[in-house]
């Protein structure tokens, strides 16, 4: 049986789901998953748990509106209309719990 879709199973976790806080991105300065040190702009908060994470533990995810809240207050900003949402960070972890309830709940 193929791995069902991460991006289905990652919607359907967020369903009812509070919106994390995100920790500062100056509160660490490595990567909560691999410890490599942040360089510049590489640094990207969970969309799912707020931790702060590198771009290689991290994916894109198209997610519920409520989870793009930044994504929808720089649209406003510019004036521009909302449209479809852009994919947002998710780091492998949240997405790995994700697969692991669904491999434990028979494949859903």
């Amino acid at each position: 049986m193929a791995d069902p879709d991460p991006e289905m199973l990652i919607k359907r976790w967020c369903d009812g789901m509070p919106v994390p806080g995100w920790v500062s991105k100056n509160s660490y300065k490595e990567c909560f998953l691999c410890h490599a040190k942040f360089k510049s702009k590489h640094k990207h908060n969970c969309r799912l748990c707020g931790q702060l994470a590198c771009s290689a533990c991290t994916a894109k995810y198209h997610l519920p509106e409520d989870f793009c809240q930044k994504q929808l207050e720089k649209r406003a900003k510019n004036k521009q209309p909302i449209g479809t949402l852009l994919p947002a960070r998710v780091c492998y972890q949240c997405r790995n719990v994700c697969l692991r309830r669904a491999r434990r709940n028979g494949g859903e």
